[in-house]
């Protein structure tokens, strides 16, 4: 029957998992941690413990690689793949008898508790382990158990489960003695159980490596190689070339290329397996590097910030090529220098799934499915490299320097620190030195307001910068500044300014109102004591003093009255007149 060749990378989650394709190797054996299987296993079945009466899991083993054909024809024939195990089996789940007849496979039989224990939980360092990790464990269970049942499983065996944010797969953290962790493995259940490292223990977050997955299923905990590497079939030396398609925007590109050197030379110390720079980003035995965002030209989009970091394409075989040995980044992470998410840490990790290498079971190894920041190989990592590849003798490159960037420093020369204002708002502005590409500046008030700073750059490349206007409540304010480069270096500044609570002045008091002068009347004619002879009269006068128009009533002895008529003003004096007096 004949199978599907395809390609399927190993991926990378930030604080959780670096899921990678494999793809299919040529080798009629299955190599198993614990021993290998060759082609012609046994047709056995061990009957172990299960949850679920009738139900186990068996290794198929076929004539060559299975890819989705195979794997379509055991699902409608009631069996479950479960897991890929290189080179030419699978693990599939079913209840009763197996029915293989008439498919290309060479035989089966069932995992034994001694294949599902990793040997480095008896090693003598495991007993020196840190009393944090020693009694932690991880258990890798069988795709189609369900969440339920490995945890009833694990509970009822005496177990504590541990959670941890960051773990990935089928894998569950436990704790407990190592007897009874032991005794996991007679459970069908169980497809693996290994050492914890101190830091899951303690609850750190990780990166997590899911492993390798192909059409015929994902590859578990159980194997460390994946194919024979790219000298083939023995223990060869390889030529492979790399290139760089596109870098990230966060680190300039010197700084990226010394340090995926500096993974490719961890490597080749210890080899005979020689990279050098090529131009053909499609040639045979190539690394092609690139970052990309969502979608950057395979069928394994990437997700956005956190989670899925990159993915590393086995080599060829299994997978072909071009597409064998790449490697892609999520350009939207934060990738950074010594620091989360360090580039080096995952670039000689996934260099080691490019160069054919599963999981380790050893914590600290760089190979190990957990890990935070790597240094360089370990002895784990050099033995488990050295069944792929012949040892190298030719001495190679020492590891390149990393350019050392300039000191970042932030300085504010204006306002002074604890400087006070009276103003409701204030300016800020500084200079930045020794920063490595494009700086942002922020600003943050403890009152609640933010906001960017304009960076300027001067024609002798100096940088300036200047913030504002800045909103200032009454009393104190602090200011925080804070500068961050290309590389993500960072400086902060607080500034302490108080704005001062105004002087208020009183008004000024009103001009004093003068008093008013007493009113005074004169009668002007006619005079007093006059004698006429008509039966009325004219009577003028003027009025001085007094406040406003005054009203001027009349009245006589012979019973009339009435108002005279005012005229004028002039100043305070005004004229009247009675027109007619009877």
């Amino acid at each position: 029957m004949g199978f599907m060749l395809s390609s399927w990378p190993v991926s990378l989650r930030a604080s959780a998992a670096l899921a990678i394709l494999v793809s299919m190797p040529v080798s009629g054996d299955v190599h198993l941690k614990s021993r290998t299987v060759r082609s012609e296993p046994e047709n056995r079945v061990y009957r172990a413990k299960s949850r679920i009466e009738g139900r186990h899991h068996l290794l198929v083993h076929f004539e060559a690689p299975p890819g989705e054909t195979e794997r379509a024809e055991l699902q409608k024939r009631g069996m479950r793949v479960v897991a890929y195990l290189p080179d030419t089996g699978v693990i599939v789940g079913l209840t009763g008898d197996p029915r293989l007849d008439g498919m290309s496979i060479t035989g089966y039989e069932s995992l034994t508790p001694a294949d599902k224990l990793s040997a480095e939980l008896f090693r003598p360092t495991r007993t020196r382990a840190s009393a944090a990790s020693r009694e932690f464990f991880l258990v890798e269970f069988h795709e189609d158990v369900s969440w339920e049942d490995r945890r009833a499983l694990i509970v009822e065996s005496g177990l504590a489960v541990r959670d941890h944010a960051d773990l990935v797969g089928n894998h569950m953290l436990v704790s407990g003695p190592l007897a009874r962790v032991q005794s996991l493995a007679d459970w069908d259940e169980v497809a693996y159980i290994f050492p914890a490292s101190g830091e899951l223990a303690t609850g750190a977050p990780l990166i997590g490596c899911m492993g390798a997955a192909a059409p015929a299923g994902e590859v578990g905990q159980l194997t460390q190689r994946v194919g024979e590497g790219w000298d083939g079939a023995g223990l060869g030396p390889a030529e492979l070339t790399y290139t760089i398609q596109k870098n990230p925007g966060r680190i300039p590109p010197p700084y990226v290329e010394t340090i995926l050197q500096n993974a490719m030379i961890a490597w080749s110390n210890v080899l005979k397996v020689r990279f050098r720079k090529g131009s053909n980003t499609v040639a045979t035995k190539n690394i092609n590097i690139l970052w990309g965002g969502v979608q950057h030209g395979d069928a394994y989009p990437f997700d956005g910030p956190g989670r899925v970091l990159a993915h590393t394409f086995y080599p060829s075989l299994p997978n072909p090529e071009p597409i064998a040995g790449d490697m892609h980044f999520d350009e939207s992470e934060n990738w950074n220098i010594g620091d989360e998410v360090d580039l080096f840490s995952v670039a000689v990790h996934e260099l080691g799934h490019a160069l054919g290498l599963g999981h380790s079971d050893v914590p600290g190894a760089v190979m190990y499915p957990y890990y935070r920041r790597t240094q360089g190989l370990t002895a784990e990592d050099i033995g488990a490299i050295r069944m792929l590849y012949e040892t190298g003798t030719a001495p190679a490159p020492d590891p390149v320097p990393v350019p050392v960037p300039s000191s970042l420093a932030l300085a504010v020369s204006a306002p002074m620190a604890g400087a006070q204002v009276m103003t409701p708002t204030v300016e800020t502005r500084g200079a930045v030195t020794g920063a490595s590409g494009a700086v942002a500046v922020r600003w943050t008030s403890d009152k609640g307001a933010s906001g960017l700073a304009q960076v300027v750059t001067g024609q002798d490349g100096a940088l300036t910068w200047n913030a504002g206007p800045i909103p200032l409540s009454i009393g104190a304010n602090q200011i925080r500044v804070e500068a961050t480069d290309a590389l993500h270096n960072t400086k902060v500044a607080i500034l302490d300014v108080s704005r001062l609570q105004p002087q208020t002045e009183p008004p000024p008091p009103p001009p004093p109102t003068p008093a008013p002068t007493p009113l005074r009347l004169s009668v002007s004619t006619p005079g007093d004591g006059s004698t006429i002879s008509v039966n009325s009269i004219r009577v003028t006068g003027v009025t001085q003093g007094g406040s406003g128009q005054p009203t001027i009533r009349w009245i006589s002895d012979r019973g009339f009255s009435g108002t005279a008529r005012t005229f004028g003003p002039s100043g305070d004096t005004r004229q009247w007149e009675i027109h007619r007096l009877h």
